[in-house]
């Protein structure tokens, strides 16, 4: 199965790729940064996509690119960077969210889990 975790370098999204690679999947991560919050041999397996959740057209080309079959939707900016920079936390929150749905929709992607 193909596989995509946004916000997949942080702390919940870095710690799900090991039983995801375990189990045989193909794992991408999107994520503004490239490294991981928690770093394991399994994540090293993973392929890391630096870009932005915000950007449609990243988030459409990278599950029609990678044929994914599921995506952990994860990715956000969190509440005391939110207040620093409402507009950033809006892109990333809202429209990186709906981004995700359409991707899904028209990407071909089975199953959107979203925390």
């Amino acid at each position: 199965m193909n596989v995509l975790i946004t916000g997949g370098t942080g702390n919940i999204g870095s710690r799900l790729v090991i039983p995801l690679v375990r189990r045989g999947d193909r794992v991408f991560v999107l994520d503004v940064r490239s490294q991981p919050n928690f770093e394991s041999p399994e994540f090293r397996r993973a392929q890391v996509i630096t870009g932005n959740l915000g950007d449609r057209n990243t988030v459409l080309e990278l599950v029609k690119s990678c044929k994914i079959d599921s995506i952990f939707h994860f990715g956000a900016v969190l509440s005391g960077s939110a207040e620093e920079n409402p507009y950033e936390a809006w892109r990333a929150n809202m429209d990186g969210t709906l981004n995700v749905l359409d991707a899904a929709r028209f990407g071909g992607a089975q199953r959107v889990i979203f925390s």
